[in-house]
């Protein structure tokens, strides 16, 4: 599955998915890190930290979304009960790809899109 990131100046930062069940992925990013550096190494901090096993699980609150990682997953759930998916947890190479593609596009001042392959993003049960 691939996600697509988008910028411009008008509408600011974009995500697309080709499935839409994987919708939140991209809805995380663009409301929850949206173009602050920081906050995307923090989550890539966090999230070796797990895979590593120095640390068991991860949660944050964002301005939309709750994030949760553990060593297989990440789960987010949207905080909006008016979105159209309401939460997804997906593997987590998945969510890896994904925000170090985000960390990589939103550094890169001069890309307007970016186009990232997820590989299988797959529902993986949480617990």
């Amino acid at each position: 599955m691939k996600i697509f990131y988008i910028k411009n100046k008008e509408f600011g930062l974009h995500t697309r998915t080709e499935d839409q069940k994987f919708y939140l992925i991209g809805s995380y990013l663009e409301s929850d890190i949206q173009g602050d550096e920081i906050s995307c190494q923090e989550i890539i901090t966090y999230l070796e930290e797990v895979k590593s096993g120095k640390r068991e699980e991860f949660d944050t609150d964002g301005n939309a979304h709750i994030l949760t990682i553990n060593n297989k997953a990440a789960y987010i759930q949207n905080m909006y009960t008016d979105d159209p998916v309401e939460e997804v947890t997906c593997n987590i190479e998945a969510f890896e790809k994904a925000i170090r593609g985000w960390l990589t596009f939103i550094t890169d001042r001069s890309m307007t899109h970016m186009e990232v392959d997820l590989g299988d993003v797959k529902e993986v049960e949480f617990y």
